[in-house]
């Protein structure tokens, strides 16, 4: 086996390393009341992308489709709910650490 037969072996363990603990991320977390609070369902939301994104490129490396607009597709519709799931979750961020100031701070005159 050469070197680069090595490489390809390593990165398919470590991406279907990576896609299973990806995958148990939102797993777990559905245990927990993550519906409760904007910042859970972000999470939530994001936990799940980025696992299906994971579990897609482990299936793709090891049973690559015969027509690549299949995997563009999947790809585009992927890569969309992951900038989803991140535009709304770092949206969540700003407005939890931007409080609403409360009554009218005018000067008096």
């Amino acid at each position: 086996m050469n070197d680069f037969h090595t490489l390809i072996l390593w990165i398919r363990i470590f991406t279907i390393w990576a896609a299973l603990c990806a995958t148990c991320v939102p797993v777990l977390y559905a245990f927990y009341p993550w519906y409760s609070r904007p910042i859970g369902r972000g999470f939530m939301f994001q936990a799940v992308s980025f696992a299906l994104a994971l579990d897609v490129t482990v299936v793709f490396s090891l049973w690559p489709p015969a027509n690549i607009y299949v995997i563009f597709y999947i790809d585009l519709f992927v890569l969309t709910l992951i900038g989803l799931s991140t535009s709304l979750l770092a949206f969540y961020m700003w407005r939890m650490n931007r409080p609403k100031k409360r009554g009218n701070h005018r000067a008096v005159q």
